[in-house]
């Protein structure tokens, strides 16, 4: 089952690591159910590294890259988002594949 999120009320009245945490246990709640998620990045200007440590980068120490990439269908995304965020992604393969 595909369920929305929108990024904007995830963040909202949070701290970018608290906000980072919330994105995280949402997230952990569809991998277990089978879910994929679609964030809606519409009102949101920048996602900090402090938010995908929190969120993305727990999840992919957990569940693994692969299985991250294939949970989240990005929608109202900005090149630059997209960019930033496949950076963070290519950057932690990096890491992992480094300390292997």
């Amino acid at each position: 089952m595909q369920k929305e999120v929108l990024l904007k009320e995830v963040l909202a009245g949070k701290q970018y690591p608290e906000a980072g945490t919330a994105l995280f246990q949402l997230s952990e709640r569809a991998i277990l159910n089978g879910d994929i998620i679609i964030l809606n990045m519409s009102g949101v200007e920048s996602i900090p590294t402090v938010f995908m440590n929190t969120s993305f980068g727990e999840l992919m120490s957990l569940y693994g890259v692969d299985k991250v990439k294939s949970l989240f269908i990005f929608r109202n995304v900005t090149k630059a988002q997209v960019e930033r965020i496949r950076k963070y992604f290519v950057d932690y393969e990096t890491l992992l594949t480094a300390g292997a």
